[in-house]
């Protein structure tokens, strides 16, 4: 009998200055997740073995050039990768001097894979006003999942069927502007409006969400 759990994660930065008003900024991240448990019996030649597995990982990559405009406005333009996995297993196989012998297996995966550009601005106009505004788009590729049986016993066909669903892929979209305000020295307030958009499967969706919060200062 054997079982256990496994993990590693690496993260990796670099920045690059190549002028007074340009920075680049490039960043990756991947890890993975594993668990394992294995049991393998044997008596009077004949032996069976049983391996089961849980596994899941990410990886990111960022790339980010800060722009700045004027003292007053600068700007990010960002593109991002992230990619997801699943997969669990499972596996028997029976073994005997007599031939008759036997193996089976199945397999199930699943992953997401994204893409996503965005484009923000800061604005400090005055020093009571701090606007933020901005556009974002996102590709995503879900796999909603991927299947394996194979099984072979001695003596019959061999089975193997592999099913897997089909891709969908969706475009999510997204638009912002808002504005820290201070009112006075007590009343402080950010009023914003949030536009979004998501396309899948020949359908689309939107949203136009105004956001507005509050804060007001008692006492000292």
């Amino acid at each position: 009998l054997k079982t256990g759990y496994y993990f590693y994660d690496l993260n990796a930065k670099v920045n690059y200055k190549f002028s007074d008003k340009d920075r680049l900024f490039l960043s990756a991240y991947t890890g993975d997740d594993d668990f394992y448990y294995r049991e393998k019996d044997s008596f009077e030649g004949e032996s069976d073995e049983f391996k089961s597995s849980l596994g899941w990982g990410n990886l990111t990559a960022m790339l980010r050039w800060n722009h700045v405009i004027t003292p007053k406005l600068f700007s990010n333009l960002t593109l991002t990768h992230s990619r997801y996995k699943l997969q669990i297993s499972s596996e028997y196989e029976e073994k005997s001097d007599d031939g008759e012998d036997f193996y089976e297996l199945a397999r199930y995966f699943s992953g997401i894979k994204d893409w996503a550009l965005k484009l923000d601005f800061d604005f400090l106009p005055t020093p009571n006003h701090y606007i933020r505004f901005g556009l974002n788009g996102t590709h995503h590729s879900f796999e909603p999942g991927a299947q394996q049986f194979k099984v072979q016993e001695a003596s019959e066909i061999p089975l193997d069927i592999n099913v897997q669903d089909d891709f969908v892929k969706a475009v999510e979209l997204g638009a912002y502007i808002e504005d820290d305000v201070k009112i006075n020295d007590k009343l402080k307030a950010n009023i914003g409006l949030h536009l979004s958009g998501f396309s899948v499967k020949d359908k689309f969706y939107s949203s136009l969400q105004p956001r507005v919060s509050a804060r007001y200062l008692l006492n000292p």
